[in-house]
């Protein structure tokens, strides 16, 4: 009977070790919780805010400089000044009373096209349009000479007044390199 009662006490020991072993782990997981994080200090946030501030404003401008492109803008512009002279004014022009039948008077152009037209001409045909034009055509980057630079339209049928091509001869050249 003693080893018996050895033997439970032994037992129970065991028993009552494991449970120990097993409380001794608990608080050990709760301190890999993480902490809460404290907050930034007035001059970490000021350092973070600079930071921050100064990446957008070099995105900004690496991007504004991406899109400069003064070549680009000249030809766009000079593709409206076009489209737009020839709508309002060579178009009607060319046409005089025969307005209702185009092709009488279009027809003639198909393979010549119509006379060239000056960049000059452009620009003086209307005030606004010069105005809103001319900045992109002459700067401090790009500049077209407006009599060397010319444009030809060649109708098509159906000889409406948007029913032509427009060949360009450009006379520009860079005024300053773009990086300065």
């Amino acid at each position: 009977m003693v080893k018996q009662r050895s033997q439970v006490m032994h037992t129970a020991h065991t028993a009552k070790t494991r449970r120990t072993s097993s409380a001794k782990s608990t608080p050990r997981r709760n301190s890999l919780k993480l902490k809460p994080r404290r907050s930034f200090t007035w001059a970490e946030g000021a350092l973070i805010s600079i930071l921050c501030i100064c990446t957008i404003c070099v995105s900004i401008t690496v991007f504004a400089n991406a899109q400069f492109d003064p070549e680009r803008d000249a030809k766009e512009a000079l593709a409206k000044l076009a489209r737009d002279y020839y709508i309002e004014s060579l178009y009607p022009n060319t046409l005089g009373n025969h307005i209702n039948d185009p092709a009488t008077v279009l027809s003639r152009f198909t393979e010549t096209g119509l006379p060239l037209v000056r960049l000059r001409q452009l620009l003086l045909y209307s005030d606004e349009k010069r105005a809103l034009y001319y900045q992109y055509l002459s700067n401090e980057y790009y500049a077209c000479d407006t009599n060397l630079t010319t444009l030809r339209y060649i109708p098509y049928e159906p000889y409406g007044p948007r029913d032509y091509t427009i060949e360009y001869n450009y006379s520009c050249e860079k005024q300053r390199n773009y990086a300065d």
